[in-house]
């Protein structure tokens, strides 16, 4: 047997490997620190969840998928944890993301966020990665630069939209004659769908797939158990009733806390005709959904979805441009 051998360069003497034991409680106050605003203003828990699960200590590493899930690297210096990177194995052959990319405000701009990056990648590409994923804010300009200097390019740019728990519409009158249930028979027609309302770049990367769109026994099967066991339903309309699909609706229920999640879908053709209805009618079927944020990402391909969802009260919370960087 021919053992090959791969020699890791020596890190930056600041740099190690994250560790969950010692670093996870510093990491959430370097995160509260340079994110704070931007995870309340989207309802994200993060902050506190990491330190809830710091009390575990090193029983953290007997929670299955946990550690390679918070993998990554941080920079120390004076006994602190000043900067840090985030990397995870997508499980698809040599996709990763990269996130928490953050430095204490008294240590930037000495190049300590780049050199995590940097060190961040070359892990990644040791390790056989062909693809790295990440999202920066839009108005962020002095992180977008850093990114593309390394090669990443934008294939996508997302807004972020939140409706407050007190804030849902009041919806009266009946259902629409324009919207149905999915059925068995969709799946095909929700792919062309999808197919034809996502940007081409951002099907290059990010390839659809038709088994996300079929709506056979299987599909009802693992709704019956998301719901039974993770407490999460779906509801989904299409229309028009008859014919070729041109738009698509779904709103995920978090039905004991957190956020529910929607998502629109409209042919090129036809926007600016379905969306108000479309989210009209989604209101009109959570009568007995429990109030809670919802929140939706919308490609900024497709500003009538966009201005539809501010007319019932959603609000811009951020505006990400996602990010890749090819490796081979």
């Amino acid at each position: 047997m021919i053992l090959n051998l791969v020699r890791e360069e020596p890190l930056p003497s600041h740099i190690r490997p994250f560790s969950l034991a010692r670093d996870l409680d510093e990491l959430a106050t370097l995160l509260e620190i340079s994110f704070g605003p931007e995870l309340a203003a989207t309802g994200n828990r993060m902050v506190e969840e990491m330190r809830r699960l710091a009390q575990l200590g090193p029983m953290l590493y007997m929670m299955p998928g946990f550690a390679s899930a918070m993998s990554g690297y941080v920079w120390r210096e004076g006994g602190r944890l000043v900067g840090n990177v985030t990397i995870t194995p997508e499980g698809e052959n040599g996709v990763w993301s990269m996130s928490n990319v953050a430095v204490l405000p008294e240590y930037r701009g000495r190049g300590i966020g780049g050199q995590l990056v940097d060190v961040a990648i070359a892990h990644i590409r040791r390790h056989g990665g062909r693809r790295i994923f990440l999202d920066v804010r839009h108005d962020n300009a002095l992180a977008v630069a850093l990114y593309q200097r390394r090669g990443f390019v934008r294939y996508d740019t997302t807004y972020e939209m939140g409706l407050p728990s007190g804030r849902w519409p009041i919806v009266v009158g009946t259902r629409s004659e324009r919207f149905r249930t999915p059925r068995a028979l969709d799946g095909r027609r929700l792919f062309r769908l999808a197919i034809e309302s996502t940007p081409a770049l951002a099907q290059c990367y990010k390839p659809l797939k038709a088994s996300d769109y079929a709506r056979g026994l299987g599909y009802w099967l693992c709704s019956a158990w998301r719901l039974a066991f993770r407490g999460e339903d779906v509801i989904e309309i299409v229309g028009p009733p008859k014919g070729e699909l041109a738009a698509y609706a779904a709103i995920t229920l978090q039905l004991t806390q957190g956020q529910h999640r929607l998502r629109l879908l409209v042919r090129p053709d036809e926007r600016g005709q379905w969306e108000e209805a479309l989210l009209g009618e989604l209101f009109a079927r959570l009568h007995n959904a429990p109030r809670q944020r919802i929140i939706a990402e919308i490609s900024a391909s497709h500003p009538e979805a966009v201005a539809a969802l501010r007319q019932y009260g959603f609000e811009e919370q951020r505006v990400l441009d996602e990010m890749v960087l090819s490796l081979r």
